[in-house]
């Protein structure tokens, strides 16, 4: 196939890139909901020493190379670095916004909310990593964050959004064999009425 060729799909020709991925969805008490892959927690769990390399990896991708840390790295080949990276961004971006929103304002409140849940979700699931890279938080700024948060606001991360985290995968491959042969029968069927 010629890249571009079908309009929409030239994402497809991409090598990294994944048609379906499967995780979980934790439910994660006093900040709320956050979908990983699998091998993620499996990561976290593999210790200091770990942390700290996924840790100076991350410290050489601030901000301003950003973009370069999805051409050198993909969430398949290492989904715990990778999602950390995001979550980080989603954090960053919502401190951003919060510094030019309005003091006081719902805007204001919203991202404050989002930028304290997720620092929230930093510390617990990649919290020794978190605390060996640059990329934590001030504590002056954490209180800040924190004085801010509207506990009665929903956080649901969306930094793996696109991960199927209803439907086992079993559950997905019954549901396909069903409907291909659900498809073959009324093949069948068509075939057999015409003359």
């Amino acid at each position: 196939m010629v890249r571009g060729a079908v309009p929409g799909l030239a994402l497809l020709a991409e090598t990294d890139n994944a048609m379906a991925e499967y995780g979980f969805r934790h439910r994660l008490p006093g900040i709320g909901r956050d979908e990983v892959q699998a091998a993620a927690g499996r990561a976290h769990a593999a210790g200091p020493i770990a942390a700290t390399e996924v840790a100076a990896v991350l410290d050489r991708y601030p901000g301003s190379r950003y973009a370069q840390f999805f051409q050198d790295h993909s969430e398949v080949a290492d989904p715990f670095l990778y999602e950390a990276r995001v979550h980080i961004f989603s954090r960053d971006g919502h401190l951003n916004r919060l510094t030019t929103a309005p003091p006081g304002s719902s805007a204001a409140r919203e991202h404050a909310t989002m930028a304290f849940r997720q620092q929230l979700l930093l510390e617990r699931v990649f919290g020794t990593t978190l605390a060996r890279s640059s990329f934590t938080l001030d504590p002056v700024q954490r209180q800040w964050l924190e004085a801010l948060d509207d506990p009665q606001r929903t956080f649901a991360s969306k930094t793996a959004s696109h991960l199927i985290t209803a439907v086992s995968e079993r559950n997905l491959r019954i549901t396909l064999l069903a409907a291909a042969g659900i498809l073959l029968a009324l093949d069948v069927l068509v075939h057999r009425r015409q003359p």
